[in-house]
């Protein structure tokens, strides 16, 4: 008996609006983003939570959260997409799995009863509107492992509001 043959699969390059091919992005940075508060706040499911400043601390530790687009609709997704000439897959995945980074989220720091952090590797087409005011806001998402909570992801707002109210906006 012989073995099945092997077949290769050969993709295309992929080709970007933009040019021929995938090529790496222009990226930028944003300082001192508030991404989350003490105090009592209700989550999108309803769930109402007191966070402590301990809770803020372990928060801070948290490690590899992505910077992501938020609560999105196919339209706008597509738009980003071609802006940044990748496949609009890669923003959204698939059923919420798999979409790209779209920066990372780094150099946690505790300001009295506010966590802040720093965006690195942020698309330049996403700190352009972030420059020109179309994401304003951050909303995090929290895991909890055990009782210690950490961060799962970070998204950008624009038209929303996040859930923990006094956050300074978005500045470039």
């Amino acid at each position: 008996e012989s073995a099945p043959p092997v077949r290769t699969l050969k993709l295309a390059a992929p080709v970007s609006p933009h040019g021929a091919g995938y090529q790496a992005m222009k990226t930028r940075a944003l300082s001192g983003v508030e991404l989350f508060r003490a105090g009592s706040h209700t989550d999108s499911a309803g769930q109402s939570r007191h966070w402590s400043s301990d809770d803020l601390t372990a928060l801070a530790s948290s490690q590899n959260v992505p910077l992501k687009i938020g609560h999105t609709s196919d339209a706008w997704n597509a738009r980003l997409a071609d802006g940044l000439g990748v496949p609009v897959g890669l923003l959204t995945g698939e059923a919420g799995k798999g979409a790209a980074r779209l920066g990372r989220v780094t150099n946690y720091r505790l300001q009295g009863d506010t966590l802040s952090a720093d965006f690195e590797d942020l698309p330049e087409i996403l700190a352009d509107l972030i420059e020109g005011g179309q994401f304003n806001a951050v909303s995090v998402e929290i895991g909890l492992a055990g009782e210690k909570p950490h961060l799962t992801a970070v998204a950008l707002l624009g038209s929303e509001s996040p859930a923990v109210p006094g956050l300074k906006p978005l500045n470039l």
